[in-house]
Formats: structure tokens, C-alpha cells, sequence
């Protein structure tokens, strides 16, 4: 290992001990949740496909729980420590950041949530690592120990993935094996290497931009849609959402207020042009979609 200073691992570590020393102190003082996480540096889906796209890169410095944070910060010592110190602050440094927005936006675009913690950028440290034929092991058991959390990663996500036991980010782990691992094997061939490392960061930022197999980004389209006044595009976007994700709550209510909105559209029309049978149809089909809904079972009460 060359003796190198581990100046940018120090300085992540205080901002990652940072962030969740803040979060625990004030996340009880918001309501509003989603402007709290913004404040964290982790807005939520929605606002990163709405332009706010450093959350790939600053989501993996919170941790909302104390263990994670240990468990990260620990990983974080014994393998980026090895890489910044065997090949200096930049290379570590871009490593990461391409680490971060990498496993952050495949989680994104497979979950609709771009995850928190820097679980992902410590599995791409660990298998950079292991891919990594210039590889200095001071000691043995560390080696070993590379290896079984290596192999034990890819147990663990594939029958947590069955299970469902915790919280766990299968596509930032796989993202992060695949990055890391890639990475470490081209190391030596630095042409090889900037183009793998570019077109990894490019793909992984170009689903921000366009995911037509998003579940999330097919909702954020579908909302911006509606604002511009596209209805016929929102609904197309807000059922390619649903097709995406059957359980994609917003994306459900939007379509259904959508609808609600088109028929109180059609039954205030009729209802103005005294077509009152008509009208009395649409409001019954408002009603049969939200049965509270306070305006039609007015305007229904007001039909002669």
C-alpha cells in the first residue's frame, strides 16, 4: 500500500457523523417530512426528477439510523481507506462521487427511491478491491475478510430480495458490484478505465433525464403533464406508471382525479345547458369514484 494521507475519507466521515448528529437533533421539529429530507440533502424522488439532482450524490451522506451509520462508517475505514491511500485523493474522490450517483440512480429508477447511507458506494470500494489485480493485502485477514463479505453480499441481497427481511437496496448493490468490479479489473488500462467510468456516470445521470422504465418518472411525467394542461399525455403516463408498479399509490389517485375532473367538467356543462338527465348521469359517475365528493352531491341535489 503506498503511504498516502487519508485526508478525503476523514473528511466524508465527519459529514456523514455530521449529518446524522442534525438529523437526529431536528427531524422531530419538521411536519413537513419531504422539505426536512430536501434540507438533509435527500429530497425525495419527485424532486430529483424535478431538477434537484445533487440528492444522488448527497443522499448516500445521511443515515437516519445509528446502526447503519456505525456499520457504513466502519466498512468506510477498512476499504476506501486502502483505496485513497493506495491511489491518492482524486482518484478516490471521483471513484465515489461516480460510486454515489451510480447506485443511487439504479436504485431510483427500480424502487422509485434513490435510498440513503452509503451502503452502495461501500460495496463498490469493496469490489473495486477485489477486481483490483494490483491489490496490496498488508495483512491476511483482512483479505479473507474482503473476500467473505464479498461473497456474503451477493447472498444476502439475493435472499433478502426473496425474503424481504430488511430495507436492503438490491439494485444499488448490484450497481455497486458491477461498477466496482469492472472498474477494478480496467484499472491498469487508463483508457479503458475513463471510459468505463464515464459511460457509467452518463448512463446512470441519463435516467434522471428520461426512464421510460421508471415507475416514478413515469408518475413525475404524468404530473407535469396535467400542469401544462396535457391530459390525454398524463393519463398515458400515469397508466404506463401503474403498468410499471400496480401498487404506485400516486399515480393511481392522479388518474382518478383526473377523471373526476373531466366528468365535473361535462356534468357542469350540462347542467348549465339544463340537459339535466345527462348531467345527473355524470354526477352519479363522480360520485361512484369518490363518494364524498361535496360538490356533486350538491349540484345533484339542485337538479329540479
Amino acid at each position: 500500500m503506498t503511504n498516502r494521507k487519508s485526508t478525503g475519507l476523514y473528511i466524508i466521515i465527519t459529514m456523514v457523523v455530521l449529518f446524522h448528529l442534525l438529523f437526529l437533533i431536528f427531524h422531530s421539529d419538521y411536519e413537513d417530512k419531504r422539505y426536512f429530507f430536501k434540507l438533509m440533502g435527500s429530497p425525495y424522488a419527485f424532486d430529483i426528477y424535478n431538477g434537484q439532482f445533487w440528492g444522488v450524490l448527497t443522499n448516500s451522506l445521511l443515515h437516519t439510523s445509528t446502526i447503519h451509520l456505525l456499520i457504513n462508517v466502519a466498512l468506510f475505514l477498512l476499504f476506501a481507506r486502502r483505496v485513497e491511500r493506495s491511489y491518492g485523493f482524486m482518484f478516490f474522490a471521483f471513484f465515489g462521487f461516480i460510486a454515489s450517483v451510480v447506485t443511487s440512480c439504479a436504485q431510483l429508477a427500480m424502487s422509485g427511491d434513490p435510498g440513503l447511507g452509503l451502503t452502495g458506494v461501500n460495496i463498490a470500494f469493496l469490489y473495486f478491491m477485489l477486481g483490483d489485480s494490483n491489490a496490496y493485502w498488508k495483512k491476511a485477514w483482512i483479505s479473507t475478510l474482503a473476500y467473505v463479505l464479498g461473497v456474503g453480499t451477493l447472498l444476502f441481497a439475493a435472499i433478502n430480495y426473496y425474503y424481504q427481511w430488511i430495507p436492503f437496496g438490491m439494485s444499488s448493490a448490484v450497481a455497486g458490484i458491477v461498477y466496482g468490479f469492472v472498474t477494478g479489473k480496467v484499472f491498469n488500462h487508463f483508457k479503458r478505465r475513463f471510459i468505463w467510468m464515464a459511460s457509467s456516470f452518463l448512463l446512470a445521470f441519463s435516467s434522471l433525464v428520461y426512464n421510460p422504465f421508471s415507475s416514478e418518472w413515469n408518475t413525475y411525467k404524468g404530473y407535469i403533464s396535467y400542469e401544462n394542461d396535457k391530459n390525454e399525455l398524463a393519463k398515458w403516463y400515469y397508466r404506463k406508471a401503474i403498468e410499471l408498479s400496480p401498487k404506485n399509490v400516486v399515480a393511481r389517485e392522479n388518474l382518478r382525479d383526473i377523471y373526476i375532473d373531466e366528468l365535473s367538467e361535462q356534468a357542469y356543462l350540462a347542467h348549465k345547458a339544463k340537459e339535466y338527465t345527462k348531467a345527473r348521469v355524470l354526477y352519479k359517475r363522480i360520485l361512484k369514484v369518490d363518494p364524498k365528493n361535496s360538490w356533486a352531491i350538491k349540484n345533484m341535489k339542485n337538479l329540479p
